[in-house]
């Protein structure tokens, strides 16, 4: 069955990290991190102040945030997507090479990946993000309304809110396997995610499973991970693109 796909993906990424895990730690996951190490503060930052603001909750419940705070959010995760889009990016091409052509891991590696891929990579990641910043306030703001037509409305922007979680797991894969365009990317990533939705769900299933082990196990972040989605992503999304061949290119 498809649906068990990306499971059997993620113990293959397993078993090549048992094999390459000092390579892959050094080379591959150190980078990454200190690339993500902007927006990881960011994010922390922000978490920060919405359990410790308690005019937080006020404002997303009457949808009225300071100019400058809509505007800020999305030029600081620009700010810090110029790092952190990229890097994921190269994340993934250093460990689709390991796999496909048994390239090993270096950091001059991880470095030209990351400059292959900075301008798309980037523009990738910034715009994946602030689409999700506008559809969540979209959606407070018409559920905040209070009549029923906008909250219908607001029911209605939670179908897209569910297809960028749909794409997720394959903007990265369809960038560094196709080698596209930025536009070329989200229209051949969103083909993948409709052409099997079991092999989409299971994908999401396999991320969130890896997150919630990550948090409980903080050390795998550091180890694991990151290495084993991508290379269970990169996987899933080769079985998908060989079956959509025409219509992806």
């Amino acid at each position: 069955m498809e649906f068990f796909v990306p499971f059997r993906n993620l113990w293959i990424g397993l078993g090549i990290l048992y094999y390459d895990l000092l390579a892959l730690a050094l080379r591959a996951h150190l980078p990454w991190l200190l690339f993500m190490l902007p927006w990881f503060i960011l994010l922390a930052a922000l978490l920060l102040n919405a359990l410790g603001n308690p005019d937080f909750a006020e404002a997303v419940r009457e949808t009225s945030f300071h100019p400058l705070e809509l505007l800020g959010l999305p030029l600081l995760t620009a700010v810090t997507m110029a790092a952190a889009g990229p890097a994921t990016a190269a994340l993934y091409d250093v460990t689709w090479k390991l796999h496909d052509q048994h390239q090993d891991p270096s950091w001059r590696g991880f470095i030209q990946s990351f400059r292959t891929y900075f301008w798309r990579g980037w523009a990738i990641a910034t715009i994946d993000i602030c689409a999700f910043y506008a559809l969540v306030l979209a959606f407070f703001f018409y559920w905040n309304q209070g009549e029923l037509i906008t909250q219908v409305v607001a029911v209605m922007v939670t179908y897209p809110v569910i297809f960028w979680f749909l794409l997720q797991p394959f903007l990265m894969p369809a960038l560094t396997q196709l080698d596209c365009s930025i536009v070329q990317t989200f229209r051949n990533a969103a083909v993948l995610a409709v052409s099997s939705f079991s092999v989409t769900i299971a994908m999401l299933m396999v991320t969130l499973m890896a997150i919630a082990v990550s948090l409980v196990l903080n050390f795998l972040i550091f180890l694991a991970a990151p290495t084993a989605l991508a290379i269970c992503g990169q996987l899933s999304t080769r079985m998908l693109i060989e079956r959509v061949q025409g219509r992806t290119y």
